[in-house]
């Protein structure tokens, strides 16, 4: 799973050994060595990364300006706990980013 895009880890914090910046830009300078092996955080970290995902998926089937009166029309929508600029800025093109451990490998760490 390590190199091939269609594995996925037996277990989700095994990820932060591959991507240490999978839950979240800052989440490596705020993390303890307890945090490495929480689950629960991992999982809502997978959650929170689908719903967007899921949710960028109807704004561009039904377009960004009825997705935003959907947004604001809506209270159950408003309210899923994303703000709008969260799921329209979050990047979901890639849940693992590979890259960087890829060239650890390459140049022999």
């Amino acid at each position: 799973w390590h190199s091939n895009e269609k594995r996925c880890p037996m277990f989700l914090t095994q990820i932060l050994e591959i991507d240490p910046g999978w839950l979240g830009e800052d989440w490596l300078h705020q993390s303890s060595d307890a945090d490495f092996y929480d689950d629960a955080k991992c999982l809502e970290y997978l959650h929170r990364w689908r719903t967007i995902k899921l949710l960028q998926e109807v704004k561009e089937e039904i377009g960004h300006e009825v997705f935003a009166r959907v947004w604001t029309h809506f209270p159950a929508v408003a309210n899923a706990g994303f703000s709008l600029d969260e799921v329209v800025c979050t990047d979901t093109t890639r849940l693992i980013d590979r890259e960087s451990w890829r060239r650890e490998e390459e140049e022999g760490w």
